[in-house]
């Protein structure tokens, strides 16, 4: 591997990962609450803090499920 090859492999990774850091903290602070109907109601911090890492690295499915919804909020069931 070629040094320049290398070095544009890292500057690759690090956009990638940085435009994933922006993602993660728009989804934890605004779009959570459009992606998860349960999050709508509770969405601790301690959760928010635990998925960071997974939506930097998993951030364009994480953009899309936060910008075009997700599951929508069926009804519950009341047993009589």
């Amino acid at each position: 591997m070629t040094p320049e090859l290398a070095g544009l492999i890292v500057t690759a990774a690090g956009l990638y990962f940085g435009v994933g850091a922006l993602v993660a903290l728009l989804f934890v602070t605004v779009l959570i609450k459009r992606a998860s109907a349960g999050a709508r109601t509770a969405a601790p911090l301690q959760f928010r803090v635990v998925i960071v890492p997974a939506c930097v690295a998993l951030w364009p499915v994480v953009l899309i499920r936060g910008l075009i919804g997700g599951a929508k909020e069926e009804p519950h069931e009341t047993s009589a």
